[in-house]
């Protein structure tokens, strides 16, 4: 009878935590370093999607430095301000790296969308008066 109610317990709390989960990411032997002004992740599979906001002052520049390596799967990035405007959107992007220039003050969100995606991506952003 304690094995029962240990066993129904256990699969509540992981329904439980699972609710709390934020958005939906899968990566198998994945690690992963995000700070104040950066973004990035090595994984062997990667699906999913992560996001980060940066925001750019009046009489500031941003410099976002982006590194992509691809050994299979799809990955897409798309950097866009609070009213929709888009600073930069890929897809399917294969191994790179680039750098994009937001001149605008605005709030800024950095989606990365990945599928089946096995690689890495690093994001790096530098915020200039």
């Amino acid at each position: 009878m304690k094995k029962i109610i240990l066993m129904c317990l256990i699969v509540l709390l992981a329904i439980g935590f699972t609710g709390c989960t934020y958005g939906s990411t899968f990566t198998i032997g994945s690690f992963e370093n995000n700070t104040l002004t950066s973004m990035s992740m090595k994984y062997n599979k990667f699906s999913g999607d992560k996001n980060k906001s940066i925001t750019v002052k009046d009489g500031e520049t941003c410099e976002v430095y982006v590194d992509i390596k691809t050994e299979e799967g799809k990955i897409d990035l798309l950097i866009k301000d609070e009213n929709g405007n888009i600073a930069y959107e890929g897809h399917d992007i294969q191994t790179s790296n680039f750098t994009v220039n937001l001149k605008e003050p605005g709030k800024y969100k950095i989606s990365i969308e990945a599928k089946k995606h096995k690689g890495s991506y690093s994001v790096k952003w530098n915020v200039k008066k």
